[in-house]
């Protein structure tokens, strides 16, 4: 006689609440972020935040303050000033940190999600994966989205338990998302969460005892109010902070000549943006046209009268298609389309729990709400496309999912066990996508598919300690880093190419403000005009490090090679064309004579 007593891992309701289960995506959760941190050697966006973390404390109080991201780059300064011997790896490490307890928060904040934990953790395990799937380190992105979680949380808390400290909380946490990054100052449209939530309204009392209900939207209006104080306050504390330390001139000077270079050319013109973004959301459309094509299959893949196998299959066909597409060398990263397919199934499917098309708890439908804010504020004001929508997807991809146990599809009858499975079996799907594009793609560092395979040599330069990246990219660092730091130590540093980690390096001060040179931000005349104001103010000519003459294209090229005429330059030390990373070391010829060219 077959035993009554049935094993948690063969009963399904049973093993989606499993404790072992639950502990082991726990486990995970905290491990995924940490898996491939080891492994690098990209010099660009990185190295470009370890280095304003790197001289945050020294630049604060003059023109290089980084008014764009100043309370991202205090902590990234404090980081540097506890852990100044993990170096860039430290940077990598503290992304993770900060990616895992983003993660985690919602989970044991919001009911809902824990009342579903197996499910819950899946959808949040691929909403980590999908966002740290091109790249993991610190960075004002990584550091704004995370106080925009927390604000949505304590939000989510205050409303819950009606808890006016939190709401007030979440306006401080709001603004310190714009202080971490200035489009971000878009995150006040999280105040419109009380509008969407419904709660019981609890009756109180008048002066002759008779019982009244207080309105839904006065105390709506209520807890708006408490989270716009908030907000405020966090602002005229900031402000109080910044004019006793005597840098706020120096930050609102700073974040005038935003606002100023965004008028003009570059990556980071309004223009330009909107281009872009509206170029990214007619892909984004039609990669929702394969997506709808591929539930339809999936619905009657898993229909009862359907054999098991049939659905089997149809899961293993999408893993092979999709390892096939995800392997693509020519669309590795950032590039790849994965971005747009999995905001072509979430955005929508969370604008219906929205609008009440699927109906949902009020709970989860105010988190939809804020997931959608959050696609806004991730994206707008980055010359990255729709690429940086990744960040919302922590909060889309376990709401839609964990919205199927809600009831968002009460209207369906029989068919909500089938529509639970292919909502699980989409948030699995992008989680091993995601993985699997995480593996083949090293930020800005390789170009093949299989590349992280030959990643496993070992800096000898200090503040690349545990990072371990491929033999060419170990030899070009190891044997720039120390010749810069030998050449004219007390002359400034300006690195013409797509390295200003090398300012990190070597811990040289930076000629200008200008070290990030990719990405098309500046023209090569910005450059020429921030050189020659530098120069007219009397200071000292530069140490020069070429590592890509192209970068600015021909303008450029012609604007570098008259700067060394003009100055009077001498090549110091060279690596020719012939070698995979050429680059060039040049100093003002009356400094020659201390340096012998190799």
């Amino acid at each position: 006689m077959r035993s009554e007593r049935t094993s948690s891992f063969v009963d399904p309701h049973a093993f989606l609440n499993n404790r072992v289960v639950v502990r082991v995506l726990l486990v995970l959760t905290v491990l995924n972020p940490l898996v491939f941190i080891w492994q690098g050697g990209d010099l660009t966006d990185t190295g470009f935040h370890a280095l304003r973390a790197q001289n945050f404390f020294a630049d604060v109080h003059t023109e290089m303050i980084p008014a764009d991201a100043v309370l991202s780059y205090f902590i990234g300064g404090l980081w540097w000033q506890v852990f100044p011997g993990l170096g860039l790896f430290g940077f990598h490490l503290l992304g993770a940190i900060v990616t895992i307890i983003g993660t985690l928060v919602p989970f044991f904040a919001l009911k809902e999600l824990r009342e579903h934990p197996v499910i819950s953790l899946v959808a949040l395990l691929a909403a980590q994966a999908f966002s740290i799937r091109t790249n993991l380190s610190f960075g004002y992105d990584l550091i704004s989205m995370f106080f925009q979680y927390m604000a949505v949380v304590f939000m989510y808390r205050g409303m819950a338990h009606r808890k006016a400290s939190f709401l007030f909380m979440a306006g401080g946490l709001i603004t310190a998302a714009a202080l971490a990054r200035i489009p971000s100052i878009l995150a006040l449209g999280l105040i419109v969460l009380p509008l969407v939530w419904k709660d019981e309204m609890k009756p109180s009392h008048t002066n002759d005892g008779n019982a009244m209900k207080t309105s839904a939207l006065v105390v709506a209006f209520r807890r708006m109010a408490l989270i716009l104080i908030g907000s405020a306050s966090a602002f005229l504390l900031a402000a109080a902070i910044g004019q006793a330390t005597g840098t706020l001139h120096v930050y609102l000077d700073g974040v005038a000549d935003l606002f100023t270079s965004s008028q003009q050319g570059g990556s980071h013109n309004k223009g330009a943006l909107f281009t872009r973004y509206f170029d990214d959301a007619v892909l984004t459309v039609e990669w929702l046209g394969l997506a709808l094509l591929w539930m339809v299959v999936a619905w009657f893949a898993f229909d009862h009268r359907v054999p098991r196998w049939a659905g089997l299959v149809f899961i293993g066909m999408t893993s092979v298609v999709l390892f096939i597409w995800l392997a693509d060398s020519d669309a590795l990263g950032y590039r790849h389309p994965l971005k747009y397919l999995v905001l072509a199934i979430y955005g929508p499917w969370s604008v219906l729990l929205v609008t009440g098309a699927l109906k949902t708890s009020s709970a989860l439908r105010t988190m939809a709400v804020a997931g959608l804010i959050l696609i806004f504020t991730g994206f707008l004001g980055s010359n990255t496309g729709l690429l940086k929508t990744k960040h919302a997807m922590l909060f889309l991809i376990p709401i839609c999912t964990v919205s199927v146990w809600y009831g968002a599809t009460n209207g369906l009858g029989d068919n909500l066990r089938k529509w639970k499975r292919i909502a699980l079996l989409m948030a699995g799907l992008v989680f091993m996508s995601s993985f699997v594009a995480r593996f083949g793609f090293v930020y800005h560092a390789s170009q093949g598919f299989l590349d992280r395979l030959s990643f496993t040599h070992a800096y000898e330069t200090p503040l690349m300690f545990g990072i371990h990246s491929s033999k060419e990219r170990v030899a070009f660092v190891d044997e720039i880093v120390p010749s810069i730091v030998e050449t004219d130590p007390e002359r400034e540093l300006f690195v013409y190419g797509r390295a200003p980690a090398l300012y990190f390096l070597t811990e040289r001060k930076p000629f200008i403000k200008e070290v990030w040179l990719g990405g098309n931000k500046y023209s090569a005349d910005m450059i020429k005009n921030s050189l020659d104001d530098r120069i007219a103010e009397g200071a000292t000519l530069p140490l020069l490090v070429i590592t890509d003459r192209s970068t600015l294209g021909a303008d450029g090229k012609e604007m570098i090679s008259d700067f060394l005429t003009k100055h009077d330059y001498t090549r110091a030390f060279e690596r020719s064309d012939s070698s995979a990373f050429p680059w060039e070391i040049w100093t003002p010829a009356r400094s020659f004579q201390h340096h012998s060219p190799m």
